[in-house]
This record gives structure tokens, C-alpha cells and sequence, in this order.
């Protein structure tokens, strides 16, 4: 699914803001559609402003920022207030959101996950990818979804036909079942 996102929105040559640290994966797949990560300390970002750190960072070619709360590595959450001023910058930036929601369900007691997609103005700019592995103990059945504005369906359908379309029919079927397990 994130592999299939950056396919989507990458042109080479485009930045792409994130917080640090990070999985560190998603360097590659930037790099390998031949854009480049502008990296956002966490820590530093949270005690000068999220967006004044953003703003500080973004160049004329960003086109998008990765979210990923919780975080992998480290399992910090954003809360609901950071996510709504994050989204507030990407929206006054006209920034499309990639939003990794991979631990949505592995957070500590007391923290909430919040998806940029559920503020206003963002569903439209937001491509959220979701994983079983996580969740449902489905790690290495490689099995997930996304959600993703009308505007890169098309896109979108044609990455995943051509890079990793054949997702196995029993995959497919403990996918489901998993889902309808209750919480």
C-alpha cells in the first residue's frame, strides 16, 4: 500500500516532509521513485510549533508529507490537537497527505489514533494505508488496504495491477475474516 502510494503521487525530483525518526523503508521507496525525504525532527518540531518546524522545511518541491502516528519506530502518538495542526498545513500548502495507520490499534492506554482523512478538507488530499500485520497477527501475508480519493483511483489501480496485483485467495479470505472478528 505505501509502496503504491509514493508510486501514485511521486514525480522524481519532488520532496516529500516527514518526521524523524522513522521507518526506515520509506527513505528508500521515496528514493526509489527518485524524490527526496526532507526530514522534520520530532522532538525539536513539538517544541517550536509542528508548523513553524513544516514551514521551515517545505521547498518549492514538496508535494506531499508521510504521517505515521503511531510511529514506528519509537510507538509515539500524535495527539488529535498536533494531527489537526499538521493537517491545517498540509491543506494551506496544498500538500497531499500519505498517512501510514500500520499500528492504529497498538496504543497505550490514556493515547488516541487520530487519521489525518477524518478532518475536514482532508479526505480528498489523503491516501491512508492500513495493514493486518499488526492488528490481526498477519505479518508476512503481506495483506492490507488503502483508502484513497476518487481523483488516484485510476492511478492507483494501475500501480498495484503492475507492481504487486495478486494478493492469494486464502490471503484474501483470512483478510476478511479477520475483519469481522470483534475487537
Amino acid at each position: 500500500g505505501l509502496f503504491a502510494a509514493f508510486a501514485t503521487l511521486l514525480d522524481p525530483g519532488d520532496d516529500v516532509l516527514m518526521f524523524s525518526p522513522y521507518w526506515t523503508p520509506i527513505a528508500d521507496v521515496i528514493a526509489y521513485h527518485g524524490a527526496a525525504p526532507v526530514l522534520v525532527g520530532t522532538d525539536a518540531a513539538r517544541a517550536g510549533g509542528l508548523s513553524s518546524a513544516l514551514a521551515r522545511a517545505v521547498t518549492p518541491k514538496t508535494k506531499l508529507l508521510y504521517w505515521n502516528s503511531p510511529n514506528n519506530p519509537t510507538g509515539d502518538v500524535f495527539s488529535r490537537a498536533e494531527c489537526a495542526e499538521v493537517c491545517a498545513f498540509a491543506r494551506d500548502r496544498g500538500l497531499a497527505v500519505i498517512s501510514d495507520e500500520a499500528y492504529e490499534d497498538l496504543i497505550y492506554e490514556g493515547e488516541e489514533h487520530v487519521s489525518p482523512a477524518s478532518f475536514p478538507g482532508m479526505a480528498e488530499r489523503t491516501i491512508s494505508v492500513f495493514t493486518l500485520s499488526k492488528t490481526y497477527s498477519m505479518t508476512g501475508w503481506r495483506a492490507g488496504y488503502v483508502i484513497v480519493p476518487e481523483r488516484w483511483r485510476n492511478a492507483m489501480r494501475t500501480v498495484v495491477l503492475y507492481s504487486i496485483n495478486g494478493v492469494s485467495t486464502p490471503t484474501q479470505w483470512a483478510m476478511l475474516e479477520a475483519l469481522r472478528l470483534p475487537d
